[in-house]
């Protein structure tokens, strides 16, 4: 369960991991922010209001409430990958226009209330893309959230249900939604909405962000090349008096494996991570053209799945880990356990 905290408020919901999403923060940042929101039931056209640095789009779908299909499309990787901010820009629109609004809603006009004057959740990373729309709905809160929930946008799936509280009494209730496979070069996309009371208990104010993820482009000068045949591991404990340990490969299959783990990694979310198991063990690999040469990759498995790279000598872009990856160093280097010092139970 993941709790979050609204500016003088409490929540709390049964989400899932948001990606990217740093939980128990508020922050103003509201151009890389993901939002949860809710609507009610029956359906009616109203065309999105896109809030500033917001990419206008489509209108959100609007289907009879009792005639909407189960989603049954997913969005496929474009056979040629444009700049990945680019292409994210454009998909969070296309997700925000695929939006199913209940009978009655209306682009919200005018003043736009506090508790939706930002998203109720900020992520923790600059690789965001979102567009955002505002209605009025002529239905309860609980009505409401209970419409998103049951009418996720097409191709996307509900994920989560959430509110918020002020001395018990519920000021807000939240659904997340998230497409099952993204894009190549995307990390995680999702429309969320949230819900907050209207002037009477009838009505309802809602949010809508739809949102993308993006991944940095690997450079080309960080994959390991042909001529790299000798790779050293080394393992180091921070805060620990222990010496490294160090294996030097020198076997053209063992440590072809190794480049081609390495190789095979993918690029990692930049941002606020959390890792409460990591002890400061740490997995080097350096890849060279020969014993005792200057390394021209050095890739160290930093744990919290991250993988930081200098390329000669430059730092370069972090990598997601893999198992591949750091757990074969760990068991060349003789560890049962990796990422664990001896003596940890």
């Amino acid at each position: 369960m993941c709790y979050y905290q609204r500016r003088g408020e409490r929540g709390w919901g049964n989400h899932g991991p948001v990606p990217g999403v740093e939980v128990g923060v508020r922050s103003p940042f509201v151009a890389g922010a993901l939002v949860l929101g809710a609507l009610a039931a029956g359906c009616a056209t109203a065309p999105a209001v896109l809030t500033a640095g917001s990419r206008s789009g489509p209108a959100p779908t609007t289907i009879p409430h009792s005639t909407i299909p189960a989603p049954t499309t997913t969005i496929p990787a474009p056979t040629t990958i444009p700049a990945p901010e680019s292409a994210a820009r454009a998909l969070a629109t296309k997700l925000l226009g695929r939006v199913a609004l209940p009978a009655g809603a209306r682009p919200l006009t005018g003043s736009v209330p506090r508790q939706l004057s930002q998203p109720a959740m900020m992520t923790a990373s600059s690789n965001l893309a979102d567009a955002t729309g505002l209605w009025f709905v002529p239905e309860s809160m609980a009505n409401a959230a209970a419409f998103f929930v049951a009418h996720p946008p097409a191709g996307l799936v509900s994920s989560g249900e959430g509110s918020s509280s002020t001395w018990s009494v519920i000021t807000g209730q939240s659904v997340t939604t998230s497409l099952p496979v993204v894009p190549a070069g995307m990390d995680s996309a999702g429309v969320n909405f949230e819900v907050v009371p209207g002037s009477s208990t009838a009505s309802a104010l809602v949010r809508a962000d739809a949102y993308v993820l993006w991944l940095p482009t690997r450079p080309a000068d960080e994959f390991v090349a042909a001529r790299d045949r000798v790779v050293v591991l080394t393992r180091t404990t921070l805060q620990q008096a222990k010496p490294a340990v160090s294996r030097v490969i020198t076997d053209p299959v063992t440590a072809g494996r190794l480049v081609e783990a390495f190789n095979g990694l993918a690029t990692s979310l930049p941002g606020i991570r959390h890792c409460p198991a990591d002890f400061g063990v740490r997995y080097t690999a350096s890849f060279a053209q020969a014993v005792g040469a200057i390394p021209d990759v050095v890739a160290t498995a930093v744990g919290c799945g991250m993988v930081d790279v200098t390329v000669a000598g430059r730092t370069s872009v972090v990598l997601a880990d893999n198992p591949a990856f750091s757990t074969a160093i760990a068991t060349l280097l003789g560890d049962t356990r990796p990422f664990v010092p001896a003596g940890v139970p």
